[in-house]
């Protein structure tokens, strides 16, 4: 039960509080009991034949010292100011704990709440699926060869990301795409580019009218908290003549590893 101080800082006081008022009562008792006895020890004179104007200045008198004696024995005591001050100070007590406890709850939620926020950026990754190659072959002799290639980023967590960069590698080739996108909250963000093809699989499509495409990469992004983040991705297929062809294929586990060794043949494959 966590509202456990609060009800026994409460119940304390209203015990001390009851405390307080039967001392105060049982004195008032007291007190009231020593004037009926002494006004029994005391008895007014009986005058015999008592005259008009005697007996109304008597009656008079008995009211004044009635009214007096009623007065005196409801007089506030300084107990009923204990009284007083206990309930009073058992208020402030109990509502100094509530609030006490208000706060530490709502400090207890924005803990929380900052936890799940910074889980879900230690969590935030960005989905790169739906890849889709088609061959684009030259209609003349002077004309290249290439590649036409659409695939989504896919934003699946509730904060927005901005995507700086793509860098790639596509049949021995080697880009940088350098882009500005903002993708928000659970949204896709379609990406197509244009790369060369090399004359290997322009060859292979002539011939065998199919060839192996493997496409790697990695995506540069801001992540909520304005930290540039690097994801890498991949996907293989076999692509055939004039067809759109979706890489479904898996490239393995340690795509970063794979994406370097390929950048790095084909820089020095370009350099030879």
């Amino acid at each position: 039960m966590k509202d456990w101080p609060v009800i026994a800082t409460l119940v304390g006081g209203l015990l001390l509080c009851a405390f307080a008022s039967t001392s105060a009562w049982r004195e008032h008792q007291c007190e009231a009991a020593r004037v009926r006895n002494k006004e029994r020890n005391h008895p007014p004179e009986i005058v015999a034949l008592p005259c008009v104007a005697d007996t109304e200045g008597r009656n008079q008198t008995a009211e004044t010292e009635n009214t007096t004696a009623d007065r005196n024995g409801f007089e506030m005591k300084p107990e009923w100011w204990l009284v007083a001050v206990g309930i009073l100070t058992t208020l402030v007590i109990g509502w100094q704990a509530w609030e006490t406890r208000r706060a530490a709850n709502q400090t207890r939620r924005s803990v929380a709440s900052s936890e799940r926020h910074f889980a879900m950026l230690n969590a935030q990754w960005l989905d790169a699926e739906d890849f889709v190659c088609q061959p684009m072959m030259p209609l003349h002799d002077k004309e290249l060869a290439v590649w036409f290639i659409t695939f989504k980023i896919r934003n699946n967590t509730p904060l927005i990301v901005t995507i700086k960069s793509i860098e790639y590698y596509v049949d021995q080739i080697v880009n940088i795409m350098q882009l500005q996108k903002t993708v928000g909250p659970h949204c896709d963000a379609p990406i197509e580019f244009v790369s060369i093809m090399s004359d290997e699989c322009a060859l292979a499509l002539k011939t065998n009218r199919q060839c192996g495409v493997l496409m790697l990469g990695r995506i540069n992004y801001l992540n909520a908290l304005g930290e540039m983040v690097s994801q890498p991705f991949g996907k293989g297929g076999t692509v055939h003549d004039q067809t759109q062809t979706r890489l479904t294929k898996e490239i393995g586990a340690d795509l970063d590893h794979i994406f370097q060794k390929m950048k790095a043949d084909a820089q020095a494959k370009s350099q030879s």
